[in-house]
């Protein structure tokens, strides 16, 4: 074999080769998720809350959802050119779960190898965060209203009860969880607004499985 057909020759088996390794898993619009973005967000999540990977087709699917409802949002903030997260505050979110979690700096490091992540993965894991609920926060916030007497009804109906359940003594009064209860249903509704957006955004997207990534 001559050298330009070795070399030929070599290049289609490492592309073959990073076609199986990284290979497209949705198209989501005019960009894709792939394979290695679901697995990478499946160890994030789990490193976030302490749980062991789950790389089962059934959590890729779930996973691959959520990365496409996180695509149509930057579709949506780079389009209204929301603001961005910055990057102290990155920081400051990641020592508080460092301070949170791990009580040295070589259980961090260990809890990091163990999940196959590196500092940077997380740092931009917990941007993302920051940037959808900031933009949740541009885009509904203004459009939530809630109202004295239905702050009174989610105390009287919800929290009382969930409190005394869950710390064994009376709630507090209501003046004193009253910010808590606004905050609470501002957030619900907010989240109930997302859900009809991301539904109508998927309904306008192409959004294309690729059943083999999912096997």
């Amino acid at each position: 074999m001559n050298g330009r057909l070795y070399l030929m020759a070599l290049l289609l088996a490492a592309s073959g080769r990073a076609e199986i390794i990284d290979r497209v898993a949705v198209a989501v619009g005019k960009g894709v998720i792939t394979d290695s973005d679901i697995r990478l967000e499946i160890r994030l999540s789990s490193f976030m809350n302490g749980a062991e990977p789950n790389l089962r087709p059934d959590a890729r699917r779930q996973t691959a959802d959520r990365l496409i409802e996180r695509a149509l949002i930057q579709t949506e903030m780079d389009i209204g050119r929301y603001p961005a997260p910055q990057g102290q505050d990155v920081e400051s979110d990641l020592a508080e779960l460092k301070k949170e979690r791990f009580p040295t700096g070589d259980a961090y490091r260990k809890a990091l190898a163990k999940y196959r992540l590196a500092e940077a993965d997380l740092k931009k894991y917990l941007l993302q965060q920051r940037a959808v609920l900031g933009f949740i926060d541009a885009r509904f916030g203004p459009a939530v209203q809630v109202m004295e007497t239905e702050m009174h009804e989610y105390y009287t109906e919800r929290f009382r009860q969930q409190w005394e359940n869950k710390n064994g003594k009376p709630a507090p009064p209501f003046d004193e969880v009253r910010t808590a209860m606004e905050d609470a249903l501002r957030a619900e509704r907010a989240d109930r607004l997302l859900e009809e957006w991301l539904k109508e955004g998927k309904s306008r997207t192409r959004i294309e499985f690729r059943d083999e990534a999912f096997q």
